[in-house]
């Protein structure tokens, strides 16, 4: 069988960073877009928030990147498995916030705002993906799966 083309486990743990940054970024945004702020304030906000989301996160992140690989290693298409990691992580962040809260729509509201970041993070290392080689290719087991 030829290898499976996702990103490995460095490929993840860049997509984890890179996520992060991204959910670490959305009250930075948000400060600019209501009002003057120093920038003092804004690398303050962007630091707290970057620690509290890798805290916060890194419970879900060992459920999901595993979940992801696994329904990711059949997806042909890089596209694909950036929606299969959107709709893992809105299940998992989703459904456990819905528990926590005992509301629903705080736990799907969240879940999809970390799912468009955590495909950000994923797009962002489609890069890193390998490439089949002409020699990967066996006609015989796309007919066969």
């Amino acid at each position: 069988m030829a290898r499976a083309r996702t990103p490995g486990i460095d490929g993840y743990l860049l997509a984890y960073v890179v996520s992060v940054a991204c959910f670490a970024l959305l009250p930075v945004a948000l400060a600019v877009l209501t009002g003057p702020v120093h920038v003092e304030e804004l690398f303050g906000i962007l630091v707290v928030m970057a620690v509290y989301t890798t805290v916060c996160s890194a419970p879900f992140a060992l459920v999901a990147i595993p979940v992801v690989h696994l329904l990711s290693k059949r997806c042909e298409t890089q596209a694909g498995q950036v929606v299969a990691t959107g709709a893992v992580t809105v299940i998992v962040v989703g459904s456990t916030l819905a528990v926590l809260t005992g509301s629903a729509v705080v736990g799907l509201g969240v879940g999809v705002l970390t799912a468009c970041t955590t495909m950000t993070g994923r797009a962002a290392v489609i890069p890193l993906v390998r490439r089949p080689d002409v020699a990967d290719f066996r006609p015989h087991e796309r007919l066969h799966p």
